[in-house]
C-alpha cells in the first residue's frame, strides 16, 4: 500500500475505489514529499517529520476516497496538495499555539528517495556535478526558504504543483502577465540564492 500505510488505514474505503487512489498517489508521491517538505519551513521542519505529514495525507485521501473530486489527473494532484497544504497550516497552528515544547527532528531518507525528490526539484533547479545528495537536498530547500513568500509560492504552484500559468493568476489574485514575470524573477532570485550557497560550501 502506498505510504506504508496499514491495513486500519483504509476501512471504510470502497475497495474498488482504493487501488485506482493507490496508483495516483504513488505517482504523485515524489511531488507531494517535495511540495511538504518546501512548505513545512525549516521552523516547523525540526519539530514534525516530513514523513508522517506526507503519510497522514495519503491516509486521509483514502480514508475519504468517496470525496475526491470527479477531476482529471492534474485537478488530483491539485486536491491531493490541498490536502497537505491543511495538514502543515493545522500543524502550524498546533506548535504557534505552544502546545508542545520539544521538537523533533525530521527523519532521513534512502537514497532512492533522495533521488526521487531530486528529480521533483528538476523543474527549477540542476543538481551540481558530483554533489552529496543529501546535501544537495539541504541546499535548494535552504535556498527556497530564503525566497520572499510570493517568489516561493509561484515556483511551487508552477512547477511542484503543476498550475498553469491562468490558473496561478487566478490562484495568486494576479494578471497572467504578471504571474509570469513573477516567476521569471523568482527563478532568477533562486538560481543567484544557489550558486551563493554553492559558492559558500566549496570556499
Amino acid at each position: 500500500m502506498t505510504a506504508d500505510a496499514s491495513p486500519d488505514d483504509t476501512s471504510g474505503v470502497p475497495a474498488a475505489a482504493t487501488p485506482a487512489l493507490d496508483a495516483l498517489i504513488e505517482e504523485h508521491l515524489p511531488s507531494l514529499n517535495a511540495y511538504v517538505r518546501v512548505r513545512t519551513g525549516a521552523k516547523l521542519g525540526t519539530k514534525e517529520s516530513i514523513s508522517d505529514l506526507v503519510q497522514s495525507t495519503c491516509r486521509e485521501v483514502l480514508r475519504t476516497a468517496d470525496k475526491v473530486p470527479n477531476v482529471d489527473e492534474a485537478g488530483f494532484k491539485y486536491w491531493l496538495f490541498t490536502m497537505a497544504e491543511r495538514k502543515i497550516l493545522n500543524k502550524v497552528r498546533h506548535w504557534e499555539a505552544g502546545k508542545r515544547d520539544q521538537g523533533r527532528e525530521a527523519g532521513g531518507m534512502s537514497v532512492v528517495e533522495g533521488q526521487r525528490l531530486m528529480q521533483s526539484y528538476g523543474g527549477f533547479h540542476s543538481p551540481s556535478h558530483g554533489a552529496v545528495l543529501s546535501d544537495e537536498i539541504e541546499r535548494v530547500e535552504g535556498s527556497m526558504h530564503k525566497l520572499p513568500e510570493d517568489y516561493r509560492e509561484v515556483i511551487v504552484l508552477h512547477h511542484l504543483v503543476g498550475l498553469p500559468h491562468k490558473e496561478i493568476a487566478v490562484a495568486m489574485d494576479r494578471s497572467e502577465t504578471a504571474v509570469r514575470q513573477l516567476l521569471s524573477k523568482a527563478l532568477a532570485r533562486l538560481v543567484r540564492i544557489l550558486r551563493t550557497s554553492e559558492k559558500d560550501s566549496t570556499s
